[in-house]
């Protein structure tokens, strides 16, 4: 895997990864279900999540890779 195909996964993985977790945390800190506290909704508008969610899908992208391959279609 070359250096640009693992950042083009990489930011395919942040992606999904990352509006994954948003909805987990949105809906974990929601009056209702009650699971995180309220302040937990402020760590998705921190400019350090991002970055996190970008590091730990660089991190993981070579082993989903594996799974979850992205091939285009040539014809």
């Amino acid at each position: 895997m070359t250096m640009f195909e693992r950042l083009r996964y990489t930011v395919y993985l942040a992606a999904v990864g990352g509006a994954t977790f948003t909805l987990f945390i949105t809906l974990a800190s929601a009056d209702v279900v009650g699971l995180l506290h309220i302040s937990a909704f402020d760590v998705i508008f921190s400019p350090y999540y991002l970055l996190a969610v970008f590091a730990i899908a660089f991190l993981a992208a070579p082993w989903v890779v594996r799974w979850l391959p992205i091939e285009r279609n040539r014809s």
